[in-house]
Parts: C-alpha cells; sequence; structure tokens
C-alpha cells in the first residue's frame, strides 16, 4: 500500500515536472516575440515577473499577483493583456493562459499573427486590490441562511 503511494507521488512529481518543463518552454518561445532574453523564461519566479515587465505592467503586480484570492485577479488580467498582444480574446486569454498555460503559451507563440505592441504602451488598468479581495472573499465564504 506504502508503495502505490510513493509510486503515486512521484508520478504526479514527474508529471507536473514534465508540465512545468512545456510551460517554459512554450514561454521562451513567447518571450523571443517579446523580444525578452529566453533564458529567464527557465527561472521559477523570475518568469513571471519578465513576463509582467515584457507587458508593461506596474512591477506592483508582481507581488499582488501571488497574494491569495486577489492574485487570481492580476494573473487574470495579466493574461488577458499577453491574449491582447497575441490576437487572442479574453475567453482564450482567461483560461488557456491561466489554468492551462503550457498548452496556451505554444497555441500564442506559434501563431503568425503580427504582434500587436500598442496594448503593451497602453497604460495597465485600474485594479484596486482591496475591492478584489472583497469580490474573491465574497464569493468563496458560505453564508448561512437566518
Amino acid at each position: 500500500m506504502i508503495k502505490a503511494i510513493i509510486s503515486a507521488g512521484i508520478l504526479v512529481i514527474a508529471a507536473m515536472m514534465f508540465l512545468y518543463l512545456v510551460y517554459c518552454i512554450g514561454l521562451s518561445l513567447v518571450f523571443k516575440k517579446l523580444s525578452t532574453p529566453r533564458w529567464r523564461a527557465f527561472i521559477p519566479m523570475i518568469n513571471y515577473f519578465s513576463l509582467i515587465s515584457a507587458l508593461g505592467l506596474p512591477k506592483s503586480w508582481y507581488g499582488a499577483s501571488i497574494v491569495p484570492y486577489a492574485g487570481t485577479v492580476y494573473s487574470i488580467a495579466i493574461a488577458i493583456r499577453l491574449g491582447k498582444v497575441f490576437g487572442k480574446g479574453t475567453a482564450f486569454s482567461s483560461f488557456w493562459l491561466t489554468a492551462a498555460a503550457p498548452v496556451g503559451m505554444f497555441v500564442i507563440s506559434l501563431s503568425k499573427v503580427k504582434l500587436d505592441l500598442a496594448v503593451i504602451k497602453s497604460p495597465a488598468p485600474a485594479i484596486d486590490p482591496r475591492k478584489a479581495m472583497r469580490s474573491a472573499s465574497k464569493t468563496l465564504h458560505i453564508r448561512k441562511k437566518e
């Protein structure tokens, strides 16, 4: 029984490492198109910071995007901006560049669409972190009927 659990754990870890490697390769191809050094895609934490910088977003978004609950709002906003640069819509970006990022990075990096660099030069959307946290906490708490 314990051997089966250990084997399953090793299999899950190997699968996660493989998916992360696929994500990093796709991200390096995206970085190539965004004129960002490709090696940054393979260093954890720096790759996400480099993506935020390449998209012309405030550096403070990096810290905000790793905060529980509110980070989801920032991560989706970052994904939507990345999708706009590559000519993709909100629905594509919200799913394929967040939950299914290993596949989504390859899809946008291999697309033949001309990049819309005006998106990078446009100002970042204003997101109030307090409001984002309040709305996230309201949806996560179950309220008792009185």
